[in-house]
């Protein structure tokens, strides 16, 4: 990916990033032996939820401060937040741009 390039990406980044209600974690929800029939607690919620958290922080930095460091932080959050979202097998996890 050459420099610039998620600035560059415009409406969809920002959407995934303020995307509501906010990306969670499964493997955390799994850990924390949630059940859909039951209410997430507030502590859950957090803790389930913190990448995208992290990922919206690295974004309001990006576009205070449009460094390469910057940059790579967000799309590592993107990933990592992305890859964490969709239940997949252990043998599945992988970069998302190289999923087929």
């Amino acid at each position: 990916m050459t420099s610039l390039a998620i600035c560059n990406f415009g409406e969809g980044v920002k959407n995934f990033v303020e995307f509501e209600p906010r990306i969670m974690n499964h493997d955390t929800l799994r850990r924390h032996r949630y059940r859909p029939d039951v209410e997430i607690g507030p502590d859950l919620l957090k803790k389930a939820s913190e990448e995208h958290r992290k990922l919206s922080t690295a974004y309001d930095d990006l576009r205070a401060q449009k460094k390469k460091e910057v940059e790579d932080r967000v799309l590592k959050r993107a990933q990592n937040c992305f890859m964490w979202s969709v239940p997949i097998s252990p043998m599945e996890k992988r970069l998302p741009m190289d999923r087929t």
